[in-house]
């Protein structure tokens, strides 16, 4: 799968080990630090979908609000389960 994305968008991928179970799952981070991210990250969650290599799950590690969350482009596009971060705003 990551010989498939660009050198600017590279996916961080971790292996999940279930060893009760004898499985191996496979999770891919993205996220959004700033708003110009987000169009890269979309185009990163696109260029998984080309590969053919879906990852088990993936996690949305934005910390930006956007109108269309990434979370949301991963269900819609490659059906896998997705998990985001919560963001708590502190206003002083």
């Amino acid at each position: 799968m990551l010989g498939e994305l660009s050198e600017t968008n590279r996916c961080v991928v971790t292996i999940i080990m279930d060893i009760s179970q004898n499985n191996i799952y496979i999770n891919c981070n993205v996220g959004a630090n700033t708003i110009t991210d987000y169009q890269g990250e979309i185009e990163k969650i696109k260029a998984i979908k080309d590969s053919g290599d879906i990852p088990d799950m993936m996690m949305d590690l934005s910390l930006v609000k956007q109108d269309v969350p990434l979370y949301r482009i991963v269900q819609d596009t490659l059906n896998i389960y997705v998990g985001t971060v919560t963001i708590i705003y502190s206003i002083h």
